[in-house]
């Protein structure tokens, strides 16, 4: 009974292994020692592609890669005689020629204590390697892209913890990687934006909805703020547990500045469009209709806001349609802008005499008309009562509107011309004269100092030049010129020099002075071809209110006048009308920049004088200067130094400026000298170096005019922290905070730009040696 049972248990143990090995999915086969296949199941035919008949009938080496077949011989080989038990990876070929990855598990068949073959289990592991394979050039290329991408990439841990970051990242925020990865989000985050980014950063955690990127501001490490776009994708466990962020961050600091620019300027314009006290419209030309319209222009015709927005432009210019009109809008939509006089009436039928500067722009595509009208009826009047003083009156204002242009481009290019003029410089004096090169930098240079040249003009016709005045007589100013004056004029003309006994003293800018004077002596000379003569006069004038009432720009009072006459060939009525007015000239193309005579009056204006020219055609011409007399011993007129020599010195000098370009030649030219400089781009990052610094700070060499804190209240809080330290001032432009009236304060050192290197190099000699 108990034989039986074992039998019966046997039988059953044997139908399940059957069982087990008929439909187990992995391949069970035997072979003998020579590879032939004694056995196998049903789940070859999948993999093999043979049938259990065909496949009986082959040797398991026929099966077998190419590249697999000595070794498995081998290792058959070692099995018969060493009896081991290996797993390993092979390819196999199937029926249909397709390969097939299979991982392998054999062991050696013994009877009667010998090896007669071998039993494996193979497990095709195709998908498996390919699944491997997939997702180790997926984690590859992730890795490529994160640490190659142009924009800043980190994974961030759920607490705000920075786990990985790639190297844009890190010059995005001008700190290394493991600087970084010992920090929060929070902490390289703007205080004033760490409430919003920890909210936006909850909501995604608690898998609320929010916008796809944020915009926040990062601190760098150079103190400066960076503004950049954010998109965080947070990556969750199977079960929903968060991961880590993927974050990116694109840099939009300079898209910032343009809107940040483009909503002032916006503003500034809908401020001057809406409060101005000019009537501005906004015109479709081909309608004739009105888009937009300020509220000026409804008062200047009387009408309500809802009546003039109903009303055409036939319905206000009464020269609408008239061929002169016409040819102004004609020239408008050719050139792009134009500007005219018409008759415009108002609700009451008044007529009103209008200014008109119309420009063709774009909006929307569409091109419009952009008018600014000004009402002149008044001034209209005038003129008919009192021309001629009218007249005078009106150039007056053209010159303030155009000096503020002038002055405005000036100040811009002075910072270039710093820079051009200043390289030149320092490279003539490396090269030497002997250098091939030298003759092309010199021009370099002449080009530069006469850009230069201009620019001051510029900045004396608009009255925004810094001036040091000083107490003087013209006559001595007059005497110290005449020698180069006889001999920029030539020996066919004859100069002569007249001056007025006990002649009073005046404030001016030696420089500006010695200017004016050569460029009417220079005017003079050219108006003379064919030779002839130049007086120059100085005398005490007293101007009552006689005098005064003829001409109403002058005041009444003590002066001292400075004429030039010519017997050259004179100018029409027509010509002394613009030639105060910048860049105009008779002069033929190359001769003349159109400046010298605005320069003159821009100049004597900012000396509280006035300026007079008498002329007729063929009969020559005078210009008189009239200059307030004032008490004071006068001082001798500079003399300037041409030599390009850099002065030797040492101390410390802080250098604070925020143009670049500028700060660089600075650093350049007072290290060259012998200084040990520190620099800084504006008031704050001084202030923070000068707290820091415990030695002496000899000099701080300011810009005036900077963004944040100005160069003065710089000035006034460093010396209280360094009270050795003194003051020198940088600027192309008046400023009220060391200047009145464009008249430098007393006491207060300063150069003007552009400089060069020497003369840079020797004013801060001069302020040093002062101390």
């Amino acid at each position: 009974r108990s034989v039986r049972r074992a039998t019966q248990s046997l039988r059953e143990s044997e139908e399940r292994y059957r069982e087990l090995f008929e439909n187990a999915n992995d391949i069970i086969y035997t072979h003998d020692l020579a590879g032939n296949i004694t056995s196998i199941n049903k789940g070859a035919e999948k993999a093999i592609g043979y049938t259990l008949d065909e496949a009986l009938k082959r040797n398991i080496l026929s099966v077998l890669a190419p590249e697999h077949v000595d070794v498995v011989r081998q290792m058959m080989s070692r099995k018969g005689a060493e009896g081991s038990q290996t797993q390993y990876e092979l390819e196999i070929v199937s029926k249909d020629g397709r390969r097939v990855l299979i991982e392998v598990s054999t062991q050696i068949i013994y009877r009667g204590g010998k090896p007669v073959g071998v039993q494996g289990i193979a497990r095709d592991i195709t998908e498996r390697k390919r699944t491997e394979e997939d997702s180790r050039r997926t984690n590859e290329l992730f890795r490529s892209a994160f640490e190659e991408a142009p924009g800043g990439m980190c994974l961030v841990s759920p607490e705000g913890r920075f786990l990985r970051v790639n190297n844009a990242f890190c010059r995005m925020l001008e700190r290394p990687e493991s600087e970084l990865l010992a920090l929060s989000f929070l902490d390289v985050t703007h205080p004033e934006d760490r409430s919003a980014s920890r909210e936006w950063v909850g909501k995604i955690l608690a898998g609320e909805e929010v916008p796809k990127t944020l915009e926040k501001r990062y601190l760098l490490k150079s103190g400066h703020v960076l503004w950049g776009i954010v998109g965080s994708f947070l990556l969750r466990s199977e079960d929903g547990a968060p991961l880590f962020f993927i974050t990116h961050i694109q840099d939009i600091t300079e898209r910032k500045r343009a809107e940040e620019a483009l909503r002032e300027s916006e503003t500034r314009y809908r401020s001057i469009f809406n409060y101005g006290t000019d009537g501005i419209v906004i015109i479709d030309p081909e309608a004739a209709t009105l888009i937009d319209f300020n509220q000026q222009a409804c008062t200047q015709l009387g009408y309500t806001r809802e009546e003039f927005g109903c009303l055409k432009i036939s319905d206000i210019d009464l020269l609408e349609g008239t061929e002169e009109v016409k040819a102004h809008i004609q020239k408008v939509i050719n050139t792009g802008y134009d500007e005219f006089e018409t008759l415009h009436r108002t609700k009451h039928g008044e007529q009103r005499n209008m200014h008109v500067k119309a420009q063709d722009i774009s909006i929307g595509g569409k091109s419009v008309h952009h008018c600014i009208w000004r009402d002149i009826t008044d001034r209209k009047r005038a003129e008919t009562e009192k021309e001629k003083l009218q007249a005078q009156l009106q150039q007056a204002m053209k010159m303030e509107a155009v000096g503020r242009l002038a002055g405005g481009v000036a100040h811009d290019f002075n910072n270039l011309l710093t820079v051009i003029t200043g390289y030149s410089e320092l490279l003539l004096q490396k090269i030497g004269k002997e250098s091939p090169m030298h003759g092309e930098v010199e021009e370099i240079k002449k080009a530069g100092d006469r850009a230069a040249s201009l620019t001051q003009q510029l900045l004396a016709f608009s009255r925004k030049q810094i001036i040091e005045p000083k107490v003087l007589h013209l006559d001595s100013l007059v005497a110290e010129m005449h020698k180069m004056l006889t001999r920029l004029i030539g020996e066919d003309i004859a100069l002569q020099a007249t001056t007025g006994k006990s002649l009073g003293s005046v404030k001016v800018d030696p420089g500006q002075f010695q200017q004016i004077l050569m460029n009417l002596v220079v005017n003079a000379r050219d108006a003379m071809p064919d030779g002839g003569k130049i007086v120059i006069e100085t005398a005490n004038v007293d101007l009552d209110e006689g005098y005064c009432a003829i001409h109403p720009y002058v005041k009444p009072g003590r002066f001292v006048m400075l004429s030039v006459s010519d017997t050259g060939k004179g100018m029409s009525e027509e010509v002394k009308v613009h030639i105060f007015e910048p860049f105009f000239t008779t002069k033929e193309m190359g001769k003349g920049t159109g400046l010298g005579l605005a320069t003159t009056y821009g100049v004597v204006k900012q000396a509280g004088g006035s300026i007079e020219v008498y002329s007729e055609v063929g009969k020559g011409t005078s210009f008189k200067i009239y200059l307030p007399r004032v008490e004071g011993e006068a001082a001798k007129p500079r003399e300037f130094d041409l030599t390009m020599e850099l002065p030797a010195g040492s101390g410390t000098v802080l250098l604070v400026e925020d143009e670049v370009m500028v700060r660089n030649l600075g650093v350049q030219i007072l290290e060259h000298s012998g200084y040990r400089v520190m620099q800084a781009g504006n008031g704050d990052e001084a202030i923070a170096m000068a707290m820091g610094y415990g030695e002496r700070i000899d000099l701080l060499l300011t810009d005036v005019v900077m963004p944040g804190m100005g160069g003065s209240e710089l000035a006034n809080r460093l010396t209280r922290i360094h009270p050795e330290t003194r003051v020198l001032f940088i600027s192309g432009y008046t400023d009220n905070a060391i200047v009145h009236q464009g008249i430098l304060d007393e006491g207060v050192s300063f150069i003007g730009k552009p400089y060069s290197p020497s003369a840079l190099a020797k004013k801060v000699r001069e302020v040093l040696n002062k101390a």
